[in-house]
């Protein structure tokens, strides 16, 4: 799907008084040197660069990884909280074209098993100032609104603050093929255990 299309895509569910069919976003955020990964829900898919923000939020209101809390709180908080402001104060059609700044982090990897049982790897990478729906963005909105897939899926979530891929869109080495296991990507599992 274009940026063409997915702006027509979206007026039109606003002229027909429909909203975007996008679901929410259940995520283990995975950070270099954090052993417990955070579940966090990511509710507005607006773009790529909102995205990012959003999970470099949670992250660091989750606590678990101390150095990034200390470092969002200090030198992010308030960039954070104008682009909520402005995000909120836009309605409709418009939220898809507002101007977000770039985010703390450069990249996320969004990872999770298809119909076949196969790792699959989206990447957001963050962008400057212009059209920002890149085919990463696009595709997790395509699959984040596919009726097939069960509200309880969970992506595993990987921020990179540098570009990790080298040009190519997945990251380096998947992750072991243990956390692949339906009770990883389960959220009703993962609320029993807790």
């Amino acid at each position: 799907m274009s940026s063409k299309e997915f702006f027509r895509w979206a007026k039109g569910a606003a002229l027909c008084s429909g909203p975007l069919e996008a679901t929410a976003l259940h995520c283990h955020i995975a950070r270099v040197g954090v052993n417990t990964w955070p579940l966090v829900v990511v509710d507005e898919l607006i773009n790529g660069n909102y995205l990012i923000w959003t999970l470099c939020a949670r992250l660091a209101e989750s606590g678990l990884d101390q150095d990034w809390t200390r470092k969002f709180n200090s030198q992010h908080r308030s960039q954070w909280v104008q682009t909520q402001t402005l995000v909120q104060q836009t309605q409709g059609v418009d939220r898809f074209q507002l101007d977000i700044p770039l985010p703390p982090m450069v990249q996320a990897v969004f990872t999770y098993i298809d119909n076949s049982m196969a790792p699959r790897y989206l990447t957001i990478r963050s962008t400057p100032a212009g059209p920002r729906l890149g085919a990463g963005f696009l595709e997790l909105l395509r699959h984040s609104a596919n009726p097939d897939r069960s509200s309880t899926d969970v992506f595993i979530v990987t921020l990179d603050e540098e570009d990790v891929t080298g040009g190519t869109g997945v990251a380096p080495g998947p992750p072991p093929m243990s956390i692949f296991s339906r009770r990883t990507f389960s959220r009703r599992t993962f609320s029993r255990r807790t």
